[in-house]
């Protein structure tokens, strides 16, 4: 899932950091609520966070992956063409 290529355009680049600073947040948020304070009902409580948290976020991290290696094969075959 990580971005496995240097990026050569400024679209490239903003899309690489979304991708980076998104991911990080997500480990952050899923750090936090898995090391909270253990409640009654601390497992629905997690899945709630989870799926409030995770979904959102793991789409976007999707869709800026995708966007990101279509630029990249974009800028790779207009090299490519003479």
């Amino acid at each position: 899932m990580l971005l496995l290529y240097k990026p050569e355009t400024l679209t490239g680049w903003l899309l690489h950091t979304l991708f980076y600073v998104f991911g990080i947040i997500f480990v952050i948020v899923m750090l936090v609520v898995l090391s909270g304070p253990e409640t009654p009902s601390g497992e629905d409580a997690l899945m709630g966070v989870i799926t409030i948290f995770a979904v959102p976020i793991g789409i976007t991290l999707l869709i800026i992956q995708r966007l990101a290696r279509r630029i990249a094969l974009r800028s790779e075959t207009s090299d490519d063409s003479p």
